[in-house]
């Protein structure tokens, strides 16, 4: 399995499944406007996922977690909600990774993108 599309019609509740990390190959993981309740940092063993949408999802906070992610080139966190301001860290630390976009929750975040220094 390469790719996993989870994009929700309307805003439902999710609970990412343990067994999810068992798709060592998966690539492309698509979880698009849901609530994701519990802990998400599982998606941080998806060793060889490349691109990753979190888009319109509602959610606590950014897993540190997926800093291991070093094959990641596609982050989008855009429309995301209830997105603490701690985010900003993990796409801090994203950004030594070889990402081509991250794509931002709001207008602070792209502020936060073109700024290289923040990023050192």
């Amino acid at each position: 399995l390469c790719v996993l599309d989870l994009t929700a019609r309307r805003p439902l509740q999710l609970i990412l499944p343990a067994s999810l990390q068992h798709l060592n190959t998966l690539r492309t993981l698509l979880l698009r406007r849901w609530k994701l309740c519990g802990d998400i940092s599982i998606i941080g063993r998806l060793s060889n996922l490349e691109i990753q949408s979190l888009f319109g999802c509602a959610m606590a906070e950014l897993p540190m977690a997926l800093v291991k992610l070093s094959e990641l080139r596609f982050l989008d966190l855009s429309g995301c909600k209830g997105l603490s301001k701690s985010y900003t860290e993990v796409v801090a630390r994203l950004m030594t990774l070889e990402l081509k976009e991250i794509r931002g929750p709001n207008a602070q975040m792209k502020a936060l993108e073109g700024n290289e220094e923040y990023y050192d």
